[in-house]
This record gives structure tokens, sequence and C-alpha cells, in this order.
């Protein structure tokens, strides 16, 4: 009997040890830790978990990349319905047809990644005054005027311009796959918000505008002698009454 217990207490011992002496070996190991990380998130996701399982497949990801943790990160974004990740991770993952485990499951995952293009659609947006930001549910999705439409999920898309100096503006757009909604936002001046004087250059203060004075007139040369000779006739003239 103390034999047996004896025996028992030493193999968990070992165990223990032997445990000790795998974790450090998978920690200083990339590949290996990102292996034990995809098994726990396949655990979750057959337990009915793609949530709690996303953030394992995203440090699988960062831990090692490679085409095959792009895969199956691909595939619990697609099946949480975040199908515009879905779509990048899975393009990335099919760029590598020679990987082993991608050949394997390519034709799966070809028809993964064709089904979440079918649930992106595009938004086209225009927006005055230029330069207004402009955002799509909470993120930016650059300055007025845009080069391309936004692709967005299929659902409700929250779009938010502001611009200084004006009055935001938001609204809800519902998104279909396959297809493009457009809008167009005219932001209104904020009439609480004061203009800005115009800006002169550092230094240099406005003067005050000035009269221009007209150039005098000189007399034509002669014409002071022929006046006074006028004036004389005038004054012989008057007769004394």
């Amino acid at each position: 009997m103390r034999h047996s217990w004896a025996r028992s207490l030493g193999c968990a011992l070992v165990a223990v040890v032997m445990a000790g002496l795998a974790r450090p070996a998978i920690a200083g190991n990339p590949a290996a830790e990102s292996e034990a990380l995809i098994r726990q998130g396949l655990q979750l996701r057959a337990q009915g978990k793609p949530g709690r399982a996303l953030p394992i497949f995203e440090k699988a990801y960062e831990t090692a990349p490679s085409p095959r943790t792009a895969a199956h990160l691909g595939l619990v974004e697609m099946e949480l319905g975040h199908f515009l990740e879905a779509e990048r991770y899975l393009t990335e993952a099919l760029a590598a047809p020679d990987h082993p485990w991608i050949a394997k499951n390519k034709p799966d995952l070809g028809r993964q990644l064709e089904d979440a293009k079918r649930n992106i659609g595009e938004l086209a947006i225009s927006a005055t005054p230029a330069g207004a930001e402009i955002l799509v549910n909470g993120l930016p999705a650059g300055h007025a005027p845009l080069a391309a439409p936004v692709r967005v999920d299929k659902g409700r898309a929250e779009v938010q311009v502001r611009a200084n100096g004006y009055v935001p503006t938001t609204e809800t757009v519902t998104i279909v796959g396959g297809k493009r909604e457009q809008r167009s936002f005219a932001l209104a001046p904020d009439p609480t918000v004061a203009r800005a004087p115009a800006v002169t250059e550092p230094g240099r203060a406005r003067r005050p505008p000035t009269r221009r004075r007209r150039p005098r007139r000189r007399p034509r040369r002669g014409s002071s002698g022929r006046n006074r000779r006028r004036r004389r006739t005038r004054a012989c003239c008057v007769c004394p009454r």
C-alpha cells in the first residue's frame, strides 16, 4: 500500500515537472504557442462560442502569422458576420495555395470567401464643405471628397459628417450586399460659432484708405494778361449814375 502511494506521488511529481518544462518550451516557440491557441479556439467554436474564440484566434495570428492562422481567423469572423474582416483574412490565406493545410481546405475556403463578398455593399458619399470628415459606423472613412465608395458589411450603417464651424449631421443607411447606396450631405454653418476675421500678414497693419488729391491745373500762358485787360474794360464801361 505504501509502495503504491509512493509510486502515485512520484508519477504526479513527474507530470508536474514535465508540464513545467513544456510551458517554457511552448512560450519560446511561437509556432507551438500559436498551434495551442488554434486548438483552444476550435474547441470554443465547437461549443458554439465564436465570440469567445475570436480573441484566441487573433492572438494566434499575432503570435505566429501563417496562412493557416489567417484562415481560422477569417472563418470565425465570417461566423460572427464580420464580412469585411473575413474577406481580408480568407484572401490572405488563399494567397498561399501551396501551403499543405490551405491546399487541403481550398474548396471550402473559396466558398466562404465568395459568400463574404456577397454580403458586402458599397456606400458612395459626397459632402460639403470640402475637407469635411466622414465616419462610417464610428470609423474614419476619409475627408470630402472621397476618392472611392466605402465598402461596408450588409445591414445598418451609421454615417456621420462633421467639420469645424458647421453643424454635424448623422444618417443611418441600410446596406444591401452586392449593391451601392449613394448619399449627399451639405453641412449648414453653425450660427453659434463666430467667424474669424480676415487674416493679415504679421507685422503689417492695414492702412485706412486715403483720398487721392487731384492735381492743380496750371493756367495757360498769356491767360493772366487777357483776364486783367478784361477787368479793365469792364471797369471803363461802367458809367456813373
